[in-house]
C-alpha cells in the first residue's frame, strides 16, 4: 500500500471514530502539503468544531437544567414566603384573640361589684384564653426546634390502651357537646398493648389529629384507634383518626403536612389554628421511624393514618404491672418545709397560693445568693423548687453547691424552656425531677407527693 493510500485509511478510520462520538482523535498531517494533507487538516478542523459544539451543547444543557432548578427554587421560595406571610398574618390574629380575652376579662374582674358567678365565668374564660395562648406558643417553639433539628427521642415503656383511654376521656366531653359520637378501637388486649416509644410524641400526634377532627367535624362521628399489622415482615402499629367532617380539597392533599399550610376550607370557615399541628405530627412520626398519610374526600371526611414500628426494644405481649398514684388522698401532714427559688413575682405568688394549701412552712428566695443563704440557715428543708434562670448565681450552680453537702434533699427544677433532654440535663446536675412552666396545680401536687416522704396530699379545688 502506497503512502497516500495509508494516509487515506487513517483519515477514514478517524472519521469512523468521530461518527461513534470519539472527538479525541486527530489525523496526522505530513509535510507534503498536498491534497491529502489539506483533507486531513479539514477533518481535524471539523473534529475541533464538533468537539466545541458538543461542549457547548453540554454546557447549554447544564445551564437549562440550572435555570430550571433556579426557577423551581424561586417558585418554592416565593410560595414559602407567601405561606409565611399568611402565617404571620394569621399569627397576629391568633395571638391577639386570646390576649383580648385575658386582658379584657382581667380588667373586668377589677370591678368589685361582680357576682361570684360572674367572677368564676370570667376566670374560666381567662383560663381558656391562656391555654389557647400556651398551645399557640408551644406550636411555634416546637416547629422552630424541629427546623433546628434539636428534637430527640425519649423512649420509655408505654401502655397504648391506657393512652387511648385517657384521650377518649379528655375529648369525649367536647364531642358530646358538639353532638358528635366519639368511638375508640383497640387492636390488642391491655396485656399485649405495651411498647417502647416516646410517650410525649405519641400523645402529641394523636392529640393533634383528634383536635383537628373535632375542629372540622360538625356532625356524625370521629373514630380513633390502632391495629397490629405486618408490613414487609415487620410488625407495626397502624393508628388512625377518622372523621365525617369537611374533608380536604384535592389540591391541598399533597401539601397538608407542610409547615404554615391551612386549606381554604379552614380559612373560609374561620377555624382557629396555626397550620403547624400536622407539620409537627409528621416530624414526630418520622423521628419515631414511622409514616403518616391521609385519605380524604371533600365534603365527606378524612382518615389520617400513621405507623409506629414494633420490634427491637418493644415489648408487645409482656404484662407490665404499673402502680397508679392518685392525688385525691386524705390529708395527713402540713409540716413539711419547702424552699421556693423564683425571681418572677407572679410565678412566686402562684406557687405560694398553691403550696399554702399543702404546707404551712414555705421559704422564698429571689436569687441564687439568697437561696444558698436560706438553705444553710434551714438544714431541715424537705423539698426545693428551683428556678434555673435566676440572677446573681444561676439555679444550676446553686444546685451543684447544695449537692456538695446534701445528696438527699429532693430538688425539683422549674423551667420555662421544656425542651427534649431537659430532664436528663437537670438530673445530671443534681435534680431529682423537673416541672415545666406554666405550672399546673395537679402536676405540682404529684411532684410534691412523689418526693415528700410519708405525706399524702389533698386534691386542690
Amino acid at each position: 500500500m502506497d503512502s497516500n493510500s495509508e494516509r487515506l485509511e487513517n483519515i477514514i478510520d478517524a472519521i469512523m471514530k468521530v461518527a461513534r462520538g470519539d472527538y479525541s482523535v486527530q489525523v496526522a498531517v505530513s509535510n507534503d502539503y498536498d491534497q491529502v494533507d489539506a483533507l486531513a487538516m479539514g477533518i481535524n478542523m471539523m473534529i475541533d468544531d464538533l468537539k466545541l459544539k458538543e461542549q457547548t451543547d453540554r454546557e447549554n444543557e447544564q445551564i437549562k437544567k440550572l435555570n430550571k432548578e433556579l426557577k423551581a427554587a424561586k417558585i418554592k421560595a416565593e410560595e414559602s414566603e407567601r405561606l409565611k406571610m399568611a402565617f404571620l398574618a394569621n399569627m397576629s390574629h391568633e395571638i391577639r384573640t386570646p390576649m383580648n380575652g385575658i386582658i379584657g376579662f382581667a380588667d373586668v374582674l377589677k370591678n368589685n361589684s361582680l357576682s361570684r358567678e360572674s367572677q368564676r365565668e370570667y376566670l374560666d374564660l381567662i383560663e381558656k384564653s391562656g391555654n389557647r395562648m400556651l398551645d399557640l406558643i408551644s406550636d411555634i417553639v416546637e416547629i422552630s426546634r424541629i427546623e433546628s433539628q434539636i428534637v430527640s427521642k425519649n423512649i420509655a415503656r408505654v401502655t397504648i390502651n391506657d393512652k387511648l383511654n385517657n384521650l377518649f376521656r379528655f375529648f369525649n366531653h367536647e364531642a358530646v357537646n358538639k353532638g358528635i359520637q366519639l368511638k375508640m378501637h383497640k387492636g390488642l388486649s391491655d396485656d399485649e398493648a405495651i411498647v417502647d416509644t416516646d410517650y410525649r410524641k405519641l400523645d402529641a400526634i394523636l392529640t393533634n389529629l383528634i383536635k383537628n377532627a373535632l375542629k372540622y367535624t360538625q356532625r356524625g362521628a370521629i373514630e380513633f384507634g390502632y391495629k397490629l399489622k405486618n408490613v414487609e415482615n415487620h410488625a407495626v402499629l397502624e393508628f388512625f383518626v377518622s372523621d365525617t367532617g369537611m374533608g380536604i380539597p384535592k389540591e391541598y392533599i399533597t401539601h397538608i403536612f407542610d409547615r404554615f399550610t391551612r386549606s381554604r376550607v379552614a380559612e373560609s370557615h374561620l377555624i382557629e389554628g396555626t397550620g403547624l399541628g400536622l407539620a409537627i405530627s409528621k416530624a414526630y412520626v418520622e423521628i419515631l421511624n414511622g409514616n403518616i398519610w391521609v385519605e380524604s374526600e371533600e365534603g365527606k371526611g378524612s382518615v389520617f393514618y400513621f405507623t409506629l414500628p414494633v420490634g427491637g426494644n418493644s415489648q408487645i405481649g409482656e404484662l407490665v404491672k404499673t402502680q397508679k398514684q392518685h392525688v385525691d388522698c386524705d390529708f395527713t401532714s402540713r409540716n413539711f418545709k419547702v424552699m421556693v427559688v423564683e425571681d418572677d413575682p407572679t410565678a412566686e405568688y402562684l406557687l405560694k397560693v398553691l403550696l399554702e394549701r399543702l404546707t404551712e412552712n414555705i421559704l422564698f428566695a429571689r436569687d441564687g445568693k439568697e437561696a444558698i443563704e436560706l438553705y444553710h440557715s434551714n438544714p431541715d428543708i424537705d423539698l426545693i423548687l428551683m428556678d434555673i434562670s435566676i440572677p446573681i448565681i444561676r439555679g444550676d450552680e446553686v444546685i451543684k453547691m447544695i449537692r456538695k453537702t446534701n445528696k438527699e434533699v429532693p430538688i425539683i427544677a422549674q423551667t420555662a424552656f421544656a425542651l427534649d433532654g431537659d430532664k436528663e440535663r437537670f438530673i445530671e446536675i443534681g435534680c431529682n425531677d423537673y416541672i415545666s412552666k406554666p405550672i399546673m396545680k395537679d402536676e405540682l401536687i404529684r411532684i410534691v407527693q412523689k418526693y415528700v416522704s410519708e405525706v399524702a396530699l389533698p386534691e386542690i379545688s
